[in-house]
């Protein structure tokens, strides 16, 4: 409650003085030129299209400042910028990007600014939150799901595993029927996490569908609790299936996407939505009969994965800055033209048992790596599933 006060103090200083400050004037019959508002977007945050459409609608709504987005593309990198002193207005970027200014004192805490955060997931809010103190406000998480051939599943006479009221998301066991059937092809590929130059890339998809299949208990690695039984079951798992050919290995997520829309697997396990419209095109010229699903898992309860982005307000820019900054991040969270172009946000609680994000732990990055490099020894036979959990725990003990 401490926090709550002290932010919404904290807000009422900048945003008072500068409500005034920031109204337009007349000097010498002129109208006062419109505060530039710098507003960062990282590049896996949103679309560039999106992105200037939410500035057009900001400019629109605060006539008197002039919302211009910067793009990691050709502006670097966030910490890049904050190092050289030149920290943009708010940031649009995920969650691990922004904590570390958070926890230098140079955001802005945002309680009292967003409605509805009790209808937020609350795995999506822990994200956002840093001692008690929202320091981002949520503005879209990007499901992933399963992209399912329902035509080859069809055909390999499991169509009953399509009826989405008597299945509406896959056990292991069932997946594991699918590629069975399908096993001359095979059904799905998967690939590694750890480049061969030692450099985690196109990590996310793989890390989550087996966290998702055997309960998500990855994450509890890094605190030193809990027992990786399911981490252990889904390496285990996935020797099983690479060795035998159930899984293909793929070069990476861009070949594994390209088999399944050219209809030579039946499964894709990085689908994210907006995908369909995107590759319309090439899904029906691969004779490529649409679904999705979420993730198969154990616990019967639908695994939900994402990734997360929302918008951060830096304290060290200009009264006025600060202030348009903060009401462009409650606007962009609650006006309705806004929240259409964001797709739905799907930030909000659904039912489903939503795995907490490698990306949004706090430490994501190494805890990223030593997944990444567990679940690649295993497919190239380099350790088996045993020893590749031991070597994780071991490495996550000495987290500080």
């Amino acid at each position: 409650m401490r926090m709550m006060r002290m932010a919404a103090a904290l807000l009422a200083a900048v945003l008072l003085p500068a409500a005034c400050a920031a109204q337009t004037v007349q000097t010498d019959g002129e109208a006062q030129r419109a505060v530039p508002v710098e507003i960062y977007v990282a590049q896996d945050a949103m679309d560039r299209e999106t992105a200037e459409r939410l500035m057009q609608l900001l400019g629109q709504a605060f006539e008197e400042g002039a919302f211009t987005a910067v793009y990691e593309q050709e502006a670097g990198s966030l910490r890049d910028l904050v190092m050289a002193d030149r920290a943009p207005d708010a940031a649009i970027c995920a969650p691990h990007e922004a904590v570390r200014w958070a926890a230098e004192g140079m955001l802005l805490p945002l309680d009292g600014l967003i409605e509805d955060l009790a209808c937020v997931q609350p795995e999506v809010l822990d994200a956002c939150v840093l001692d008690e103190s929202l320091f981002m406000a949520p503005l879209t998480a990007r499901h992933r799901l399963l992209a399912v051939n329902a035509r080859m599943v069809h055909d390999a006479g499991l169509g009953a595993l399509l009826d989405a009221q008597a299945c509406p998301m896959w056990y292991p066991s069932q997946l594991n029927l699918i590629l069975e059937e399908l096993a001359d092809t095979p059904g799905m590929e998967i690939w590694p996490a750890l480049g061969e130059d030692g450099m985690v890339r196109d990590a996310d998809a793989p890390l989550d569908f087996l966290q998702a299949l055997y309960g998500g208990e990855a994450i509890a690695l890094a605190d030193g609790h809990g027992t990786p039984v399911g981490l252990l079951s889904s390496l285990v798992w996935l020797q099983e299936m690479t060795r035998c050919g159930m899984v293909g290995v793929s070069g990476g997520r861009q070949a594994a996407l390209d088999r399944f829309l050219d209809g030579e697997t039946a499964l894709f396990i990085d689908w994210h939505s907006g995908d369909e419209a995107r590759y319309a095109a090439r899904l029906h010229a691969g004779g490529v009969e649409l679904r999705t699903m979420p993730y198969p898992s154990a616990t019967g309860l639908s695994a939900r994965s994402y990734d997360l982005a929302g918008i951060s307000v830096f304290t060290g820019g200009g009264v006025r800055q600060t202030a348009l900054a903060v009401q462009a991040a409650a606007f962009l969270c609650g006006d309705e033209r806004a929240l259409s172009l964001l797709g739905g946000r799907g930030i909000w609680q659904d039912g489903a048992f939503w795995l907490r994000g490698v990306s949004t732990h706090p430490y994501g990055a190494t805890l990223r790596m030593l997944l990444a490099r567990a679940q690649t020894e295993v497919i190239a036979g380099e350790a088996a599933p045993q020893e590749a959990v031991e070597a994780l725990r071991a490495a996550a003990l000495t987290l500080p």
